[in-house]
């Protein structure tokens, strides 16, 4: 297995328990605005953008960092 192959797998493991976090923060600030759940939800972002860098995922990259 190569370097880039492990690093991308690390990526998609990640990224799961980064989506569930994001959504469960959406979730959460539907039902109370609450300025720490908004910070959680950038903070998610901000890491799904540069893990997806890192791992090479240009379009995750790109999408996460207009949605920033």
């Amino acid at each position: 297995m190569s370097e880039n192959t492990s690093i991308r797998e690390v990526f998609i493991k990640e990224a799961r328990e980064i989506l569930e976090n994001l959504e469960s923060d959406i979730v959460r600030l539907e039902e109370r605005w609450d300025p720490e759940t908004i910070n959680g939800i950038f903070r998610h972002v901000h890491t799904l953008k540069g893990s997806s860098g890192i791992a090479g995922f240009n379009g995750i990259y790109e999408f996460t960092h207009r949605l920033e």
